[in-house]
């Protein structure tokens, strides 16, 4: 099953369609692809894997630890989170490897969902190989020739041979896996997969929104709780450094690298596609989380009106992190 990313009504007006460098692919990735793509892709049932709540399809698994759905309206907002997170940054990437990559290098994105990371990045490095794994089978169907994808599980490990790729990339996907798994067996497979002197790129947010009016002091207060009984870090920066500190004889953390930014008008463009951003995210969670607000489907959907409301009426900002490991 495939479909093409498209953007959410809530965003249309925001200008990200052409952002990236329009360069030609000309690489195949099958060289990297298809030793492990049977071993990889084993047989799924998209009927079993999702269940459908109010419209929206979220995974059918009380193992998984995320509350968001997977589906394309999810995709589409990811699509313009990554455009957010590139204005903050400045790229799509903070690793030293960007003379590597126009060369070409094995490139691996762990968590990808619907490839967006992938694509861009495939389309900017053409002479590079981009592999993306996600547990989700919705992946875009015109990716450029030098990506691929891969449905797998981390949980599982990853399907490939020690020493494969020369980056490794892994975006918001530390508060969607419970604590305890990441650290102690998501972790030494990225750095069993990576080669002697890769990089292992690590993006998240702490995901409590910070100076908080009087509803943000209650969604902070009910998400941190939430997560910790699935056993996820909500203010998890310090948590992956000293997961990766665990691993000295392998890596090296260089660098710890964190920008803040304001939600709503007060930060301008990126403010406002942000806000909108976590807004849809909380509205997506709503099945989840909504029941412990003690308010009724509507009651939700008018408190998330007041919260984006509070948000854009007062100075709530979020930290995003890089955390940027080298293997030796």
């Amino acid at each position: 099953m495939s479909f093409r990313i498209s953007p959410t009504s809530s965003v249309d007006n925001f200008d990200y369609e052409n952002t990236d460098s329009e360069a030609s692919s000309t690489h195949s990735v099958a060289s990297l692809f298809d030793p492990i793509k049977e071993a990889a892709m084993t047989p799924f049932n998209l009927f079993d894997q999702f269940i459908e709540i109010d419209g929206r399809y979220y995974f059918n698994d009380k193992e998984l630890k995320t509350y968001l759905p997977s589906d394309r309206q999810e995709h589409a907002r990811t699509r313009v989170q990554l455009y957010v997170y590139k204005l903050l940054w400045g790229g799509h990437f903070s690793s030293p490897i960007t003379e590597e990559l126009a060369l070409g290098i094995n490139v691996l994105d762990v968590g990808c969902g619907g490839g967006s990371w992938i694509s861009a990045m495939a389309t900017n490095f053409p002479l590079s190989s981009f592999v993306g794994i996600d547990i989700s089978p919705l992946f875009p169907e015109d990716n450029p020739p030098n990506s691929a994808f891969i449905k797998c599980d981390v949980h599982d490990g990853l399907p490939f041979p020690s020493n494969s790729f020369d980056f490794i990339f892994q975006g918001f996907l530390v508060v969607s896996i419970d604590w305890q798994s990441w650290s102690e067996k998501v972790i030494k497979e990225l750095i069993r997969v990576t080669k002697p002197g890769g990089y292992i790129e690590i993006m998240d947010m702490d995901a409590e929104a910070m100076n908080p009016g009087e509803i943000g002091r209650k969604y902070n207060h009910i998400m941190s709780t939430k997560f910790a009984d699935a056993g996820i870090n909500t203010m998890s920066s310090s948590g992956v450094v000293k997961a990766f500190g665990e691993h000295k004889r392998e890596v090296t953390v260089e660098a710890v690298r964190k920008k803040k930014y304001y939600l709503g008008k007060h930060g301008g463009k990126l403010g406002e596609m942000a806000l909108a951003c976590y807004i849809q995210a909380l509205e997506s969670m709503g099945a989840f989380i909504g029941p412990l607000f003690d308010v009724t489907e509507d009651g939700y959907k008018q408190l998330l009106t007041d919260y984006y409301d509070e948000l854009n009426n007062c100075n709530s900002f979020m930290t995003c992190y890089r955390i940027i490991v080298k293997k030796k």
